[in-house]
């Protein structure tokens, strides 16, 4: 027994050093990029400074380092799970994704994104659906289709945890209030977690990224 929790610990151990090198790595990238873009973008520039001086002892914080990143997701799931197994007596607990109305944003204008009234709608949301707690974070994503048949944009939604009696009178409640439409055809994503950190992680990630659409 204590050979295999040896070998469970050094598995996990090679993982964590192998995802450290790994972010050092596309750290050093961005800041090649950022100093590209910096000729032209003092903002770029001065973020590319930041993260090339960023180090184990004196971490310089930011998002958009991949270490930094990698650091605070880590510690926000363990707190994510603790928080979501002390909690199961509330009910169900369920990992969703929620897109409300008109959480589509038109490229070049996401610094016009009001962040704190989004929570406030969510809140009503979850309010008007009887949800005591939701924790998760706020996920953006930039779409486009393949075919140009709607404009390229920023679309923000929720991922989160919640606890509930009935997850299956919850997504009929949601569903009723969250409209579909052609840029967001599934506003609503709704399952049972079972557990796994890996659905924390997916809701804590950092990196904002490109999906296109299709019809075929």
């Amino acid at each position: 027994m204590h050979k295999e929790k040896s070998k469970k610990k050094r598995r996990v151990l090679r993982r964590q050093r192998k995802r450290q090198r790994e972010a050092g790595q596309q750290r050093t990238l961005r800041v090649k990029w950022l100093r590209r873009k910096g000729t032209a973008v003092p903002e770029a520039a001065a973020l590319a400074d930041k993260l090339d001086h960023c180090t184990q002892r004196d971490p310089c914080g930011s998002a958009g380092c991949p270490e930094c990143s990698l650091t605070a997701t880590a510690l926000l799931t363990k707190a994510f799970r603790k928080f979501l197994r002390e909690r199961q007596s509330d009910g169900t607990v369920v990992a969703m994704t929620v897109v409300l109305p008109s959480s589509v944003v038109p490229l070049g204008e996401l610094h016009a994104f009001d962040a704190v009234y989004f929570v406030r709608r969510l809140k009503y949301l979850f309010d008007k659906t009887g949800v005591g707690w939701v924790i998760g974070a706020i996920d953006l994503s930039c779409n486009l289709h393949d075919d140009n048949r709607y404009a390229a944009h920023w679309l923000v939604h929720l991922h989160g945890f919640a606890a509930t009696d009935d997850p299956n009178r919850l997504r009929a409640d949601l569903v009723k209030v969250l409209p579909k439409s052609d840029t967001v055809p599934r506003p609503l994503r709704i399952q049972t977690w079972d557990g796994d950190k890996k659905a924390i992680g997916y809701a804590l990630k950092t990196v904002a990224k490109r999906r296109v659409g299709s019809d075929l």
